[in-house]
């Protein structure tokens, strides 16, 4: 994990230090760390905390190494999908958090697998099942609040986020955002082409019904 935490430090571009709890704190109890670890993952992704010594934290989403996942090309197209519409959200009023930094996977990324390091937002995961009529009745205002301010951002193309640039840094720091194939497991045709974009209703249609 220390070519993370350089890669970290180098991202914050002040050279400041930082640690990760999750591993560091239990260098010696395997189990803790098993457990605390496992308690951040879901879904593809691992997440931990990078606390900097000057008390800034962040989050490195890690993403897993798993057989069941799909082929890398696939799973590249769907992480750089991913990083683009975090770029995108950040010049709205939605609630995202800002990214950083990422990578992919490649022999250039010494974390030796694709990452995202992103502002750590205040909250708590969503336990709809726990959650009151209150609680309940809250997120969906939120939600409805999230998809008012979405419609003031229209696209010109149905599909999904993408980076045009080559690199990843180029497009966080300027406005290289394109809509392009939809990248979602079931919408690829090959490993190198999704479904889309699509101009219109009938053109989607068109194409996903063969």
């Amino acid at each position: 994990m220390e070519a993370l935490r350089l890669a970290a430090s180098r991202a914050r571009g002040e050279d400041i230090s930082c640690r990760i709890p999750a591993l560091d704190d239990h260098i010696d109890d395997p189990a803790g760390r098993l457990s605390l670890v496992s308690s951040q993952c879901g879904g593809q992704n691992c997440h931990l905390d990078l606390e900097f010594a000057d008390g800034v934290t962040w989050i490195a989403r890690i993403r897993l190494d798993d057989p069941m996942l799909p082929p890398p090309d696939i799973q590249a197209r769907i992480f750089l999908s991913e990083v683009a519409t975090l770029t995108f959200l950040a010049g709205t009023k939605v609630p995202a958090p800002h990214v950083y930094g990422s990578a992919l996977e490649s022999p250039e990324n010494p974390v030796g697998t694709s990452y995202v390091f992103m502002e750590k937002l205040a909250g708590k995961p969503l336990d709809w099942n726990g959650a009151n009529t209150e609680q309940r009745f809250r997120v969906m205002e939120q939600l409805a609040d999230v998809y008012l301010e979405l419609e003031r951002h229209p696209l010109p193309l149905s599909g999904s986020m993408s980076l045009q640039a080559p690199a990843v840094k180029a497009a966080i720091d300027g406005d290289q955002i394109e809509a392009s194939s939809f990248a979602q497991l079931p919408c690829f045709e090959t490993p190198n082409q999704g479904l889309g974009p699509f101009r219109t209703l009938e053109a989607a249609y068109s194409k996903c019904r063969h």
